[in-house]
């Protein structure tokens, strides 16, 4: 895969005068062209849309499925502790997401699966596409963080699967159990999250703040609409919510001018120049409640060690 950026399009280069020679010199390897371009930001076809869809869009039709499922759209794969994917296994229903496969040949077994559970926004144009394409249903199963919601999509799933819905309330129980605990421990330590982190920014915020975290800042530019709700709650409670701005002028790595916020996310961490950082990134394998029972552990781990956030960021090969 090619990435090409907007100075490529303003210079008006053709990838077709190099993929065809491409193609053809190496057989074995398809290549293809992904534009991540920042100027078609605010278009119909974002860069991470377009990603999505050139990526998925060498899926190829396979007549022969299998009883599998795919996760899309998420970078990092859910956790096999999270409650529907342990309930889909012991049904005999395998999931599958692309960071399993090594090879070219591997990744196409995608295409026999029943399924696919689309993790993140952007990633809902590719899932249409694969459906009027190859054929393949799909579900809405976007990170969210109130227990209606979860159970709502976990229906979906089951549904879509022809599967009986599950009693989660054991999972639920224990998932709240260890934010209340966690939130206890902080002693009202203020939290800050930005929007690279989540997807719903708001909607985690009022979850913490219902479990009893002190939640002072949300970095974003925009509210979804499915974030209204959760947006005018946390409006109501005094919640700052800041446009970014990441050319801010005199940021210092210096620990005098370092503050003890937890950050969810680089961004926050980089704005409130805090050191006690939860790395994480368009939800990750944030999912159920076994991804509010991470969230919750790993607020608790960026509480008690210091990082550095330079360091992170280098080692992320992050842009801020």
């Amino acid at each position: 895969m090619i990435f090409m950026t907007c100075i490529d399009s303003l210079l008006g280069t053709d990838p077709e005068a190099f993929l065809g020679p491409l193609n053809e010199k190496y057989r074995e390897t398809r290549c293809i062209v992904a534009r991540m371009n920042p100027i078609m930001a605010d278009s119909l076809q974002p860069p991470g849309t377009a990603v999505q869809s050139t990526m998925y869009g060498l899926l190829r039709k396979n007549l022969q499925k299998e009883n599998s499922v795919n996760f899309i759209g998420n970078n990092v794969a859910i956790s096999d502790e999270n409650e529907m994917i342990r309930y889909l296994k012991q049904n005999g229903i395998a999931v599958k997401h692309i960071s399993q496969f090594d090879t070219f040949e591997g990744f196409q077994t995608m295409a026999q699966s029943r399924m696919n559970l689309v993790a993140a926004p952007v990633a809902l144009p590719a899932a249409g596409e694969l459906k009027e394409r190859l054929g393949m249903e799909f579900a809405d199963c976007i990170p969210c963080y109130s227990k209606a919601e979860i159970l709502q999509e976990y229906r979906r799933v089951c549904e879509g699967l022809g599967l009986e819905m599950a009693d989660f309330s054991k999972e639920a129980e224990e998932a709240y159990q260890v934010l209340s605990e966690v939130a206890t421990a902080l002693k009202g330590r203020k939290i800050a999250i930005d929007y690279e982190a989540t997807y719903r920014p708001f909607s985690m915020a009022k979850l913490l703040m219902e479990a009893g975290f002190a939640v002072s800042r949300i970095y974003t530019d925009a509210c979804a609409s499915y974030e209204e709700e959760a947006f005018e709650w946390l409006k109501s409670r005094g919640v700052d919510v800041v446009v970014p701005n990441l050319y801010v002028k005199g940021r210092s790595w210096d620990e005098k001018e370092q503050t003890d916020v937890i950050c969810i996310g680089f961004e926050a961490a980089y704005l409130e120049q805090s050191p006690y950082v939860v790395t994480l990134a368009a939800d990750g394998e944030l999912w159920g409640f076994e991804g509010i029972r991470l969230l919750a552990e790993r607020l608790r781990a960026a509480s008690e060690k210091k990082s550095s956030l330079e360091k992170l960021i280098d080692e992320s090969v992050l842009i801020i």
